[in-house]
């Protein structure tokens, strides 16, 4: 599986603003956030998602490969 484009979240806890520039038909996220509340911290509801068609899935979670970690290094990378 790959990605094609990756958008900021300019909305920090309302992820609609970006959602609705973009009108994605796929939202991916890891499988980490199953047991989370991601539609509260997203700013959006399983509902939302209905109307403009948008599927939410999620993508195994792998150990030591997160965005936070992939963020760090090209931060450190870019940061000399």
């Amino acid at each position: 599986m790959y990605c094609d484009r990756v958008v900021c979240n300019t909305g920090n806890n309302d992820s609609t603003e970006a959602i609705e520039k973009v009108q994605p038909h796929i939202i991916a996220i890891g499988t980490d956030w199953a047991t989370k509340d991601y539609y509260s911290q997203m700013g959006f509801t399983q509902e939302w998602l209905d109307i403009r068609d948008i599927v939410m899935v999620y993508i195994p979670y792998t150990k030591d490969v997160s965005s936070t970690i992939i963020k760090q290094k090209i931060v450190e990378r870019y940061d000399k």
